[in-house]
């Protein structure tokens, strides 16, 4: 279980342009944001609506038990801590949450938070382009 937050250059025009504008950065720049500052923005996002189980355990929701990995070019990979691998069980309603609706709090995390994070990653860009190529 994990939820990814990839960057479709074709659904964002601005963002696109703007990539286009520094076309030999422009990628480490993304990549650098996504680590920095997208991965803690979504983690927060999906940590606020894991749900808190009855249990005298720690729980996921009030620990840092989703991980951000840059493995592929561009992509913000989310998925929890190895501690915290039950939670593919309520998000997805497979195992003993089998018969309750999956609970999706990966996906919709990351929904709730795309269009803030296309901001920050536009953002930098353009604060880039300022600085490489003096603004507009």
């Amino acid at each position: 279980m994990s939820a990814k937050f990839s960057v479709d250059s074709a659904q964002f025009e601005a963002y696109q342009r703007n990539i286009e504008r520094l076309p030999n950065v422009a990628e480490k720049i993304i990549n650098e944001e996504l680590k920095k500052k997208i991965s803690p923005i979504m983690q927060k996002s999906i940590l606020g609506l894991i749900p808190i189980s009855d249990r005298k355990k720690p729980h996921a929701k009030l620990s840092k038990s989703i991980q951000g990995t840059l493995k592929e070019n561009l992509t913000l990979t989310l998925k929890p801590k190895a501690k915290y691998a039950y939670l593919v069980f309520p998000d997805l309603g497979v195992g003993k949450s089998k018969g309750n609706d999956p609970e999706r709090f990966m996906e919709l995390g990351v929904d709730r938070e795309t269009n803030k994070s296309v901001e920050e990653l536009n953002k930098a860009l353009i604060e880039e382009i300022n600085k490489t190529l003096g603004g507009n």
